[in-house]
């Protein structure tokens, strides 16, 4: 848009992006930590002044949203661990990181009733330079979200090619069945 692209323009458009991609982090974190707290409070308040009709669901409750809450943190936690790791670039086959990923992401899949589907991923046998520990968390934790939010027998599939310079992700099957 007519700013130069330039090192030390790159630099500081570079820089902005980073902002605002830290400011959008945390207002989703603060409405992914206030939902459930929220929760915990109306349940546990109910439960204190014996206002809940059926205690038993108000207990279920606050145990979904303790789950949820060290979900968050846990994510979190990878967040920050991610931010501070040095970064060691191996060559890998793209099919096995992806593959590690998607066993990773199974326990969850099969605890929400989801299937995981693979598309291609035996012809992604190109090799890529990555930190394959850092890559496979960051893919792992994508498709966990992908899970938590498809919802009961809605299928979350994993397709990926290699371009010159960068992996394109293929959503459209993830947007015709998946939920907004």
């Amino acid at each position: 848009l007519g700013i130069p692209a330039d090192p030390p323009f790159r630099s500081v458009i570079e820089r902005s992006d980073l902002r605002q991609a830290q400011r959008e982090l945390v207002v989703a974190i603060s409405h992914e930590l206030r939902t459930p707290l929220a929760s915990i409070r109306a349940a546990a308040e109910a439960l204190r002044d014996g206002v809940a009709q059926e205690p038993l669901r108000y207990l279920e409750s606050l145990v979904d949203d303790a789950h949820r809450l060290h979900r968050v943190a846990g994510d979190l936690f990878e967040l920050a661990r991610l931010q501070t790791s040095t970064v060691e670039l191996r060559w890998a086959r793209l099919a096995d990181v992806l593959d590690s990923a998607m066993a990773a992401a199974l326990p969850e899949a099969l605890s929400a009733g989801v299937r995981l589907h693979g598309l291609g991923l035996d012809d992604a046998t190109d090799r890529v330079r990555v930190d394959t520990g850092v890559l496979t968390r960051a893919l792992t934790n994508l498709l966990v979200h992908a899970v938590r939010h498809a919802g009961a027998g809605v299928p979350v599939t994993v397709s990926a090619v290699v371009s010159e310079t960068e992996i394109e992700d293929d959503r459209s099957e993830e947007r015709r069945v998946g939920k907004e």
